[in-house]
Parts: C-alpha cells; structure tokens; sequence
C-alpha cells in the first residue's frame, strides 16, 4: 500500500505540473495508454448526447449531481431522450486517485453508484488528514475488497488513461475547468441547474 501511495502522489504532482502547467510531459506519459471505457447513463442511441468533464474533488460537480442530476435522469433519461457520458478530468492527485478506483469498479452501474457516493461524501473523504484511506473505505462499502482496491491503486495503466482522458477533453473541446459539459457538440463551461439544463436540452429533443 505504502509504494501504491507513492506512486499516486508522484502521478498527482504530474497531473498538477505537467498538466496544468507545462502541458508537455503528459503526451509522453499517457500516449500508450488505452482509452478508458465511456461510462454514464441513457442508451447509446439517444438523440441527445451531453458529456460532464468531473473532478472527484470539485464541490460544484457535486452540487450539480445533488441538485440537477435527478432532474436529469427522470426528465431525460429514463424517457430516452438523453445520454449522459461521465469523463474524467482530475483537478488534483486526490481526484485522480479516485478516479482510478472508481474506473476499478467495474461494470457501468458500479461505477457511476461509486461516483455518486464520492460526491455524497465529497467533504468527509477529500478534505480528511488520509483522503485515500477514506476513498478505500468507501470502496469498501461499494463492495470492493481490500486487495482489489491496493491492486487497483499500483494500476499505473488506467491512470494513465485518465491522464490521456483529461488530455483528449483539453485538445477536443478546450476543456480548462469542472464541470464542463459537452451538448451535442456544444461546449459549456458552468454548472447547470435544472432550468438552465432544460434550456440547452429540451430545444434538441424532437
């Protein structure tokens, strides 16, 4: 656990300098990297297809799946007329170790139950004195066992194609910032309430 815990903290300070700042080393990090599996909610076949670039560690992208992801899922979802694609874009090394882990999860609806769960308990795990011993205890309660979960921290692949994730949404759409949600095509960089989601969306919907 304890090299999995360096190993992270050295991928983090690589997220935060050669991302954020140099954007130079993370080609040659990530280019051999797999791109990860799109995950989400709502049938691939949906007319409308939104994208939320997240940060595990971004409190307004916990206040969007608090306040507007219900409304979402009910009024779009579930009727067919949207898909909605959850893509990683960490902010800092605590929400690409998240984010790993919840890639580790698995299936679809493990994964994005383990999201919701991360932004639930947003402040109790990212702002404790061991962030990743709390992320490992909610994995635990998600139904992860401890082994699965160190295996999943020392998997420098998948970190590395969050990396290219986060990556891929700066060179395709420009993304600098959580949430930013892609609409169709169309890039918006701000949180959504409910009312502003129904403005974007419902026009899309025949």
């Amino acid at each position: 656990m304890s090299q999995a815990r360096a190993w992270l903290r050295a991928l983090g300070l690589v997220v935060l300098v050669a991302l954020s700042v140099t954007g130079i080393a993370t080609p040659a990090l990530a280019q051999n990297a797999e791109p990860t599996r799109d995950m989400g909610y709502g049938r691939p076949d949906a007319p409308v297809t939104v994208i939320e670039y997240i940060s595990l560690t971004c409190p307004v992208c916990a206040r969007f799946h608090a306040e507007t992801l219900p409304h979402v899922l009910k009024t779009y979802v579930e009727p067919g007329h949207v898909r909605l694609i959850l893509r990683d874009y960490p902010l800092d090394g605590m929400a690409l170790q998240a984010a790993v882990v919840a890639r580790c999860m698995g299936s679809n609806e493990r994964f994005t139950a383990f999201v919701n769960l991360l932004f639930q308990r947003q402040l109790q795990w990212a702002d404790s004195r061991d962030p990743l011993a709390e992320i490992g205890r909610l994995a635990r309660i998600a139904g992860m066992a401890p082994e699965q979960f160190s295996a999943c921290l020392r998997n420098q692949s998948l970190a590395e194609s969050v990396l290219r994730e986060r990556q891929s949404a700066e060179t395709e759409f420009r993304v600098r910032s959580t949430p930013t949600f892609v609409i169709n095509g169309r890039v918006v960089p701000s949180f959504l309430s409910a009312a502003q989601f129904d403005e974007l969306v419902k026009p899309l919907i025949k």
